[in-house]
């Protein structure tokens, strides 16, 4: 996977730089995509979601599959009933629903987080961060995630889950 992210994130930056853009360029006011974002990508340190590899493709002129095969970015089935029982599940603070939760993440970071799009990874670690946050009463568990995208939120007319996730976070 650490390949297909580094090929895709050379094939975007290539594209990018011959038809003469910037990273200011592509990302605009940086509602949809910050410039941070895509220099992750074109560095091959993060694996873009379809939606914004659309964008990216719109916003250089070309189509999807001259910077990937769409076939083959797909989330594993395993992380998705992962996440689907993360998501869905409750504690009411019950110690044995606890280290469930807590060995659900344990898998997911060891198994699965390297090789997930960024969305999926910010679902993630903000879910760790407010399971953190609940635990600790520590709120500096997410300030980092909220920093990071928090002015993006700013510029956005429609949120995302992920989005709203963030949003609880701060407050």
């Amino acid at each position: 996977m650490d390949e297909l992210k580094r090929e895709i994130g050379y094939k975007i930056k290539t594209i990018r730089r011959s038809c003469g853009k910037t990273q200011i360029d592509i990302c605009g006011d940086e509602s949809e995509l910050t410039i941070r974002q895509l220099a992750r990508i074109e560095n091959g340190q993060a694996l873009a979601t379809l939606p914004k590899l659309l964008l990216i493709a719109d916003k250089l002129g070309v189509s999807l599959q001259n910077i990937v095969d769409v076939k083959v970015i797909e989330i594993p089935k395993g992380f998705l009933k992962l996440k689907d029982e993360l998501i869905h599940s409750q504690t009411y603070a019950d110690k044995g629903r606890i280290e469930r939760k807590e060995a659900i993440l344990e898998e997911i970071y060891e198994n699965y987080y390297e090789n997930l799009p960024e969305e999926e990874q910010l679902i993630v670690d903000v879910t760790q961060a407010r399971f953190d946050i609940y635990g600790s009463s520590d709120v500096t568990y997410g300030l980092g995630l909220v920093e990071e995208y928090f002015q993006q939120l700013l510029k956005k007319k429609y949120f995302s889950v992920n989005d709203l996730l963030i949003i609880e976070l701060y407050f």
